[in-house]
């Protein structure tokens, strides 16, 4: 065999190694039809269970036109749209946009995948370091707050694009600026919220303890599937502006707690944004205020030099120092 072919042979095996192992993430492409007898059986069944579902749901939404009670109607409501999830979601498009996170929230099948995608592992994290670093039952009452039932991701500018994991430490310096917050009921329907962020380890001279601390307030933001991400100018009243973390110098380390609260009446009921104080006794509060929570997540960080600045810079003030030295601190110079 000549070099010119030997050649040719490779370049022809090398094409075929990189369609195969390094196909583009960006598009979807059905695979090859009758070429597979076994995927072929396997697509017949899949048609006949999509077609099973939407049997279903025109019985459904025949009994639909004959309920009487808003109770019966909301029930038979959500088995459609469970229904029309189930319709959908074997499908090879579908499998693979949910794979690749690519969820159409408009569609029913996609909301059910990204719930269940959520329950799976996210949802597992952060209950677990809820738990574990006295998140629960520090700040949330445990036997009104089961489990999580919504998403809550925070993203920060100066780490990454994907959200923080719960429970990570982040120096102070990185968080100076407030975060995106993206908030996923999984419900259809416009309810009304409140955006907590608390520090529960701020020092309290006077007690020679500690005091829970208010760093951002929101009321009255409304949240659905389809609006999730939380925009401060033009959703709900900002009641305390963002203030950035500052663990004081000789205090251990702050955990700095995300809430999102769903406002009395199922999410039907305003408040007042004078009604949240900036020292703050969070499980006190809801109950007072009828908020039930309903997604937490949080992050944890640390004193170190560049805290003193944060202290001059922004909050205007001496940084304190708690403790006892046996030599002065060093302020770091601006």
């Amino acid at each position: 065999m000549n070099f010119l072919k030997t050649n040719s042979i490779l370049k022809q095996i090398s094409t075929r190694a990189i369609s195969k192992f390094i196909r583009p993430e960006s598009t979807f492409v059905n695979p090859a039809r009758n070429v597979n007898p076994a995927y072929e059986e396997a697509l017949k069944i899949i048609d006949n269970y999509h077609n099973k579902c939407l049997e279903n749901i025109k019985k459904l939404e025949s009994q639909l036109k004959d309920c009487a009670s808003s109770e019966e109607r909301e029930s038979i409501e959500r088995q459609i749209l469970v229904q029309s999830a189930e319709s959908e979601r074997h499908f090879n498009e579908v499998k693979w946009n949910a794979r690749n996170r690519n969820f159409d929230l408009s569609k029913p099948v996609y909301r059910a995948l990204k719930e269940e995608a959520f329950r799976k592992r996210p949802l597992e994290v952060v209950m677990q370091r809820a738990y574990q670093m006295f998140v629960i039952p520090d700040l949330i009452d445990p036997s009104k707050f089961e489990s999580a039932s919504a998403q809550l991701d925070l993203t920060f500018d100066s780490l990454q694009d994907d959200p923080i994991e719960s429970g990570i430490i982040i120096q102070a310096e990185k968080v100076v600026n407030p975060p995106k917050i993206n908030f996923i009921p999984f419900h259809t329907d416009s309810k009304l919220y409140t955006i907590l962020l608390v520090d529960p380890d701020s020092p309290d001279q006077q007690s020679q303890s500690f005091k829970q601390k208010c760093h951002f307030a929101a009321c009255n933001v409304p949240f659905d599937i389809y609006n999730n991400k939380y925009d401060p100018e033009t959703m709900g009243e900002v009641a305390i502006s963002y203030i950035p973390p500052h663990p004081e110098d000789g205090t251990k380390i702050h955990r700095y707690v995300y809430l999102v609260l769903k406002q009395g009446k199922n999410g039907n009921v305003q408040i007042n944004p004078s009604d949240i104080p900036k020292t703050i006794e969070t499980r006190s509060f809801c109950e007072k205020l009828d908020l039930s929570p309903v997604a937490v997540t949080f992050f944890r960080s640390e004193w170190d030099p560049s805290v003193d600045l944060i202290h001059t810079n922004i909050l205007k003030e001496t940084p304190p120092r708690f403790g006892s030295y046996a030599f002065p601190k060093k302020t770091p110079k601006n």
